[in-house]
């Protein structure tokens, strides 16, 4: 976005000189400036932008291009509003672009469907009938029209006849759309499939009772086909985008709430399963908590994950073939993207050649790259591929934690999956916790608080309100010793360790270990498979951060503000564990170097006692290469531009720990 920013902003100027301050083609470049936000989901800037067209606008001679002016902005404000869900700001602009694009005749404006959308939010279904009207008069002087112009016909005729309660009527048409999915782009699969699970939804409440079920199954056959497409919409929108975009999409998926009302419909249609319950029925309830693990287990962290080890194989490789490979697949992702957007017929030969060429390009990768490798064989992972690595005595606990719901999977070996469904009001308080204990633990002068909201947490979680579940979730934890457990959101924040039942706290009875994803659980266990460890105990502590590297220079500008002062008490810390373990490999001061520690291999426990740091730089995409840890010299980067002292998290994800047991960050705020 910045670049494309960038050269609108030049192209302003240009006219602003060439054209005068109140010219058209001002209003051009303000009108393309604010859609380039737009399209960056900065909805605030956008309208600001449009609005200095709208005021130039207002002072021009009336002539042709400036009604299409007017016709333009005031159909990107009205969009724009749409976006925010300000439905009754947005009517008003498109009420006035309707104006003039009548006023011009022009067959090709957007502002009907616009309108038949917020008058639907605004539940006026007739008046979103006589705008749907007027549409299809437009399009039926079209001469041609294409595959989207007619699935936005469809989707919003049959919303409005679902709003009406007319869904005989509505549910003739549903064969028809689906049709038109087929080879449509995500997003507009993603729409009409939430659409027609929300159609499900509403008939339930006037269908006769035998039919209920049936209708909540319908519903969640739809939210799991949206879900899908939505995914892939963003997964092909995040490779084409610029950082800030990117953001704003991880935002905006929280917005869109699709993610939970899948988990929601879920929920929901296992309920009414194990409300009518038949061997049919409970079989289906249990191919349900399968299918909604895997959609999580795949979801979870993928974006991250992805950027992750791309940057990792870039950064560790000096081989120049495998480099111009990943580039050359990079731009292939980009081009598979943007198909993507407008996926039609005509496109789905070369998207089918796109795809085979990537694919050969993977199997390359995989052939020189171990993480690559590695990386692949991590799609499409299913619960039992977790289940293959529990013991008896364990179970894997996974937090769904988004937009104020909650929901956990729990797995034992055996592959019995237990999904529980936490109900708001149990939510609210438990976030609500959550935060005060946050606020408690930064409070260096009274901890007495601390203990009462761990036994509050405790209680919440045994007294929870599962939808359809009468065990609670320490009730699922008896007969087993050992947690992994894989928390979302807020959730993070909670030491389950240390919950307390007003007896004993929780490490007393469980060991208790963390990880971020399933993915992660299942890639360190198929590395332990194949590697074996050392029994090292090792020590990074009071590293001599002024230490200078000689001669060399690195010669790029100072990468950090940020000062590294002397560490005293990590000395202390190295020495108390030297007295307990005698053989621990200690590096302190001038030996507490990054070479020395990227040359660690699989230690049986890492202690690392530094400072860390956090570059604030949009122009990063990963914030893996924003933070990291200041070892010996740390203080030349500062002061010269020389980062051999410094380690970012990118570079620490390629350290070989495998078959370490434990990793020790110790710092000034990490309790």
């Amino acid at each position: 976005m910045k670049e494309e920013l960038q050269k609108i902003k030049n192209l302003l100027n240009f006219a602003k000189r060439e054209y005068g301050n109140k010219s058209i083609e001002v209003v051009v470049s303000y009108s393309n400036i604010g859609a380039i936000y737009t399209r960056s989901s900065n909805y605030s800037k956008a309208i600001e932008y449009y609005n200095k067209a709208l005021k130039i606008l207002r002072s021009l001679p009336q002539s042709k291009k400036v009604l299409e002016g007017f016709n333009a902005i005031y159909t990107h404000i009205g969009e724009t509003y749409t976006y925010l869900k300000q439905y009754e700001k947005a009517k008003e602009y498109l009420l006035e672009s309707i104006k003039f694009s009548e006023a011009i005749n022009d067959i090709y404006a957007e502002d009907y469907n616009h309108l038949i959308i917020c008058y639907l939010h605004l539940n006026e279904p007739e008046k979103a009938l006589e705008y749907f009207d007027k549409d299809l008069e437009r399009i039926s002087r079209r001469t041609t029209n294409n595959k989207e112009a007619l699935l936005t016909i469809l989707a919003n005729y049959m919303s409005i006849l679902t709003q009406m309660q007319k869904f005989d009527e509505s549910r003739e048409y549903i064969p028809i759309l689906e049709y038109l999915l087929i080879d449509s782009a995500y997003i507009q699969r993603y729409k009409a499939y939430k659409m027609l699970s929300d159609f499900a939804v509403q008939t339930i409440n006037f269908a006769n009772s035998s039919d209920t079920l049936s209708s909540v199954e319908l519903s969640y056959q739809y939210m799991q086909k949206a879900f899908n497409a939505y995914n892939q919409h963003l997964k092909s929108s995040f490779e084409i985008s610029d950082n800030q975009t990117k953001q704003n999409i991880m935002d905006e998926e929280y917005n869109y709430n699709l993610n939970i009302e899948f988990f929601a419909s879920a929920s929901h249609y296992v309920s009414h399963l194990l409300h009518n319950k038949s061997p049919q029925n409970m079989l289906k309830a249990e191919k349900v908590n399968q299918d909604s693990f895997n959609v999580w287990i795949n979801y979870k962290g993928e974006i991250s994950n992805f950027n992750t080890m791309i940057a990792v194989v870039e950064a560790q490789t000096d081989n120049q073939l495998l480099k111009k490979n990943i580039k050359k697949w990079k731009t292939l992702k980009i081009q598979l993207s943007n198909l993507y957007q407008d996926f039609n017929n005509d496109r789905s030969a070369l998207i089918e050649s796109i795809e085979k060429e990537i694919s050969h390009i993977e199997s390359e990768l995989s052939n020189h790259s171990t993480q690559f490798k590695e990386f692949m064989g991590l799609q499409n992972l299913t619960y039992k591929d977790i289940a293959s690595y529990l013991k008896p005595n364990q179970l894997y606990v996974d937090f769904v934690s988004m937009y104020g719901s909650d929901y956990i999977f729990i797995l034992d070996n055996e592959c019995n999956i237990s999904f529980k469904t936490l109900f708001l009001q149990d939510t609210h308080k438990l976030r609500t916790k959550i935060q005060a204990l946050q606020k408690e633990l930064q409070n260096k002068e009274d901890k007495r608080n601390i203990k009462p909201l761990l036994q509050d947490i405790y209680q919440i979680f045994e007294d929870i309100s599962y939808s359809f579940d009468t065990k609670s979730l320490f009730d699922e934890f008896k007969d087993k010793t050992d947690l992994i457990i894989s928390p979302n959101g807020l959730l993070n924040f909670i030491p389950f360790e240390a919950l307390h039942d007003g007896t004993s706290y929780l490490i007393e009875s469980k060991t208790i270990s963390y990880v971020s994803n399933a993915k992660e659980f299942i890639k360190e266990h198929r590395r332990k498979a194949q590697e074996k460890g050392n029994g090292d105990i090792v020590v990074f502590a009071n590293p001599h951060y002024d230490m200078k590297f000689g001669n060399e220079n690195r010669g790029v500008p100072p990468l950090l503000n940020q000062s590294f002062g002397a560490l005293e008490g990590t000395q202390k810390e190295a020495d108390t564990i030297k007295g307990y373990y005698p053989n621990a490999k200690v590096y302190t001061q001038q030996e507490a170097t990054v070479e020395n520690l990227m040359s660690v291999q699989n230690p049986k426990i890492l202690h690392i006692a530094t400072h860390g740091f956090y570059l604030e730089d949009e122009n990063m995409s990963n914030s893996l290469q924003k933070s990291g840890l200041a070892l010996s010299g740390a203080a030349q980067a500062k002061k010269v531009g020389d980062t051999r002292g410094i380690v970012t998290a990118l570079s620490l994800s390629a350290l070989n720990l495998a078959q370490t047991d434990l990793v020790v960050l110790s710092a000034c705020e990490t309790g």
